[in-house]
């Protein structure tokens, strides 16, 4: 999968959407469109950390599926996955198990090689759970055009 990296995380989202129909799904979230007191579920996707893979000295990927070259640098991506739920249901771990499911199990845009999750916690803001879970995603930044800026994020398959 080709994406820009603005837009991996409501990508993601909107992958996860409508298999995780008891929560709303959403790219990073401002505080105000969780809702005070939180009524449902929320889901919220976001980039915790992007670290570059050391190479050699060429920045060669291979070639695309038209078979022109690509060049940029391999990069590991950890998704963050922000999970809210209502004080009074609960059901963050289960929302959770959920995600691994889709993730790991399922062919979707990002396929992590492995997922966990932080400590379950209440947060007074929102009146409800939160837990953090995080997926790491291998992928390679691919430059483009003469400034060799980043273009795209090409996302490295498990079996591939």
């Amino acid at each position: 999968m080709m994406v820009k990296l603005e837009e991996l995380c409501e990508t993601v989202a909107a992958y996860l959407a409508p298999r995780l129909k008891e929560a709303d799904l959403t790219g990073e979230y401002p505080a105000a469109r969780r809702g005070h007191p939180l009524l449902r579920p929320v889901v919220a996707v976001g980039v915790e950390e992007i670290r570059l893979e050391r190479g050699g000295l060429s920045q060669y990927l291979g070639v695309d599926e038209e078979g022109n070259e690509q060049f940029g640098q391999r990069a590991r991506l950890t998704l963050r996955f922000d999970i809210l739920c209502p004080a009074k249901t609960g059901g963050c771990h289960k929302l959770f198990a959920a995600l691994c499911q889709h993730l790991l199990l399922e062919e979707g845009p990002v396929q992590p090689r492995g997922m966990s999750c932080g400590k379950l916690e209440y947060d007074r803001m929102a009146d409800g759970l939160h837990l953090t879970g995080k997926g790491t995603v291998e992928a390679a930044l691919v430059r483009g055009g003469s400034d060799g800026t980043i273009r795209e994020i090409t996302i490295i398959r498990r079996d591939g």
